[in-house]
């Protein structure tokens, strides 16, 4: 095992690989940050047991996110119906990005695989948090929702009931 853990890059460039690899050292970083976040909430706020409940459940999907992160494949492939990025919710290691992906800026690329890796850890795509904040959603709790932690990244941890 190296310092990227077992994560496979293929049918990517050179530059693609070494990018990708950068992004995920980067994404655990910034998933440990919105752990540090959400326990601060819970330390600073007298919580209601409904959103303590989602806090706990953000927090233990990003710790199985980075957990997954350490052996994820990326695979470098065409589009696919409009997907920036897409993986098997839960199922196997791999995440596909597409060449849209590479649209997108350094700090959006961390984002969106951490996106990806909670999908791993069983959320879902309820809705897009790219106009919007973090929110529940058609019956879904927000810390359920894989956008909400790419919104943390674009824009700081926050919690729907208190601060978002």
């Amino acid at each position: 095992m190296n310092a990227h853990g077992i994560v496979v890059v293929s049918k990517c460039d050179k530059d693609e690989k070494s990018q990708i690899f950068k992004t995920m050292k980067l994404a655990r970083k910034d998933m440990v940050t919105q752990i540090k976040a959400l326990r601060s909430y819970k330390k600073n706020y007298e919580l209601e047991k409904k959103v303590k409940k989602k806090v706990n459940r953000s927090i233990s999907v990003l710790r199985c996110s980075i957990a997954r992160s350490y052996m994820t494949r990326v695979k470098c492939t065409e589009p696919y119906d409009g997907a920036i990025a897409y993986t098997l919710a839960f199922i196997g290691t791999t995440i596909w990005v597409t060449p849209s992906y590479w649209e997108f800026d350094s700090h959006s690329h961390r984002g969106i695989m951490i996106h990806e890796l909670t999908h791993k850890c069983l959320t879902g795509d309820a809705t897009y948090f790219w106009d919007d904040k973090p929110r529940d959603f058609d019956g879904r709790a927000w810390s359920g929702i894989a956008d909400t932690y790419r919104y943390w990244n674009e824009n700081g941890t926050c919690i729907p009931e208190i601060d978002c």
